[in-house]
């Protein structure tokens, strides 16, 4: 936050500013990495474990989606993933196994 001089007043505002917008830019980006850096994990499971990692995998990166689509702006509305990309995320991290 500091960073990017956001402060906690700033982030109980009814929309993000520029500068909340960037951090949260910032930090969707590094949420992303983290994802397709622990990803692979998805194949060398099996079963029950492959789909619930498959589904966490899946779950963040279309809520990732839904973020940038939002313009990166979480406080004047949550961001919620359609059901068909959490759905399409989940078939490719499965198919993939990442």
């Amino acid at each position: 936050m500091d960073a990017y001089q956001v402060t906690e007043a700033d982030l109980a505002e009814k929309t993000a500013s520029e500068r909340v917008s960037d951090l949260i830019k910032f930090e969707a980006d590094r949420a992303r990495r983290l994802l397709d850096d622990g990803a692979p994990l998805v194949g060398t499971l099996r079963g029950t474990a492959r789909l619930a990692v498959a589904g966490y995998v899946a779950g963040g990166r279309a809520a990732l989606v839904s973020i940038a689509a939002a313009g990166y702006d979480v406080l004047s509305a949550t961001p919620t993933p359609a059901h068909r990309r959490v759905a399409t995320e989940l078939l490719r991290a499965v198919v993939t196994g990442r």
